[in-house]
C-alpha cells in the first residue's frame, strides 16, 4: 500500500506531535513527583527537628527534675537534723526548768515556813 506524500507528512507530524505530548506528560509527571518528594523530604526535615528539639527539652528536663530531686533530699536531711536539734533542746530545757522549779518550790514553801506534806495545791 502506498501513501501519498500529505498522508505521509501527516503521519509523521501525528508521530511527532505524539511523542512531544508523551515527553510533556512524562516531564510533568517528573515535575509531580519531584515536587511530591521535595514536600516529604520538606515534611521530614521538619519533623526530624521538631523531634531532635523535643529530645533536647527532654533532656533538659530531666536535669533540671533531677536537680530538683537533689536539693528536695538536701533540705530534707537539714529538717530532720534541725528536727532532731530541736528536739534534743526541747528535752534539755524541760529538765532544767522541771528540776528548778522544784528547787525554787521547796525555797518558796521553805520562806512560808511550809513543807511539801502541808500544802494542798
Amino acid at each position: 500500500m502506498c501513501f501519498s506524500s500529505s498522508e505521509a507528512v501527516c503521519s509523521s507530524h501525528y508521530v511527532l506531535v505524539s511523542f512531544r505530548l508523551e515527553s510533556e506528560i512524562t516531564q510533568t509527571q517528573d515535575l509531580t513527583e519531584d515536587d511530591d518528594w521535595e514536600k516529604e523530604n520538606s515534611t521530614t526535615v521538619e519533623r526530624e527537628g521538631t523531634l531532635q528539639d523535643l529530645e533536647e527539652e527532654i533532656a533538659r528536663l530531666e536535669r533540671k527534675n533531677e536537680t530538683l530531686g537533689h536539693g528536695i533530699r538536701e533540705l530534707q536531711k537539714k529538717l530532720t537534723r534541725k528536727s532532731q536539734k530541736a528536739t534534743k533542746c526541747e528535752q534539755g530545757h524541760l529538765k532544767g526548768p522541771l528540776e528548778d522549779s522544784k528547787v525554787n518550790e521547796k525555797a518558796i514553801l521553805s520562806g512560808f515556813g511550809l513543807h511539801n506534806q502541808e500544802t494542798s495545791f
